[in-house]
Parts: structure tokens; C-alpha cells; sequence
């Protein structure tokens, strides 16, 4: 970078950073510079996945509720939820708190993805999302629900 003409001004970004704030000189407030991400869960084949996700597992949920009896200490919020689920009033998987970050809008949902076996943040889920990923939170929390 030495070597280059001195009227290059250069950004460093750190590892898996989606930003760099940046000033040329030390008495100047910085320029933000970020990439334009997608988030996954914005775009309308994953949101169809996720709401036939909800109403599959919602109906198997409802159907297989006396076997669920035997298990669980809060039969009447389970029940309650599923029904929730099935009528699109909620969601299995949601933000923790959608609306500190600007993501997308979704439904509330009865786990959070950082609620997981392995936590994953609002953001991170939004971004990465796929119907795998609510299948493996959604079973990795079942005893919660």
C-alpha cells in the first residue's frame, strides 16, 4: 500500500463485517460504508416455505395432541399455540425483537432463533434463512413449546 500513489485512501473490513466506518483523518467523522445485503427471508418463495412450514406442523401438531397429553405440564398454551400457528396469527420461528434491527416483517413467533440449542441472532437468521433452519430450531426446542 506504500508503494501506491498517496492519494489512495484505503478501508480495512474485518472479517465477516458487512461495514467499515471509516475517517482519513482523525479530527473528521467517518463515512459508513456498507454491502447491500439480501436477507432470505424477504424474498416470497422463502416466506411461502416458512407459512407451509407453520401450517404442516401446526396440523401435525393438532393431530398427534393426545399423544402430546402424556408429555407435557402446559397442555392448554401448546394446544393454544398450534391453533395460533395454524391461523397465521403467529409463527413457530420469530425475531426476538424485530424491531430493534429494521429486518423484515413476520409474524411473532413462539421461539426465537436465539432460543435454539445453538443461538442464532435475529439478523443472522433473516439472512440466512431457509425452511431447514426453522425445522431444525423448531425440533431442537419442541419441549419448550
Amino acid at each position: 500500500m506504500i508503494k501506491i500513489n498517496s492519494s489512495v485512501s484505503y478501508k480495512i473490513v474485518p472479517a465477516d463485517s458487512n461495514y467499515v466506518i471509516g475517517s482519513n483523518n482523525k479530527n473528521a467523522t467517518g463515512d459508513l460504508y456498507t454491502i447491500d445485503i439480501k436477507l432470505n427471508i424477504s424474498e416470497l418463495q422463502h416466506r411461502r416455505n416458512k407459512r407451509l412450514f407453520d401450517m404442516t406442523t401446526s396440523l401435525l401438531y393438532l393431530i398427534l395432541f393426545p399423544i402430546h397429553l402424556w408429555f407435557k405440564s402446559s397442555k392448554a398454551t401448546s394446544l393454544k399455540n398450534a391453533w395460533l400457528v395454524l391461523l397465521a396469527k403467529k409463527t413457530w420461528i420469530g425475531y426476538h425483537n424485530q424491531y430493534d434491527l429494521n429486518l423484515p416483517n413476520i409474524k411473532q413467533g413462539i421461539i426465537a432463533p436465539s432460543e435454539a440449542k445453538t443461538p442464532i441472532n435475529d439478523y443472522k437468521y433473516a439472512r440466512d434463512y431457509t425452511v431447514w433452519s426453522d425445522i431444525k430450531i423448531f425440533f431442537m426446542a419442541l419441549p419448550k413449546l
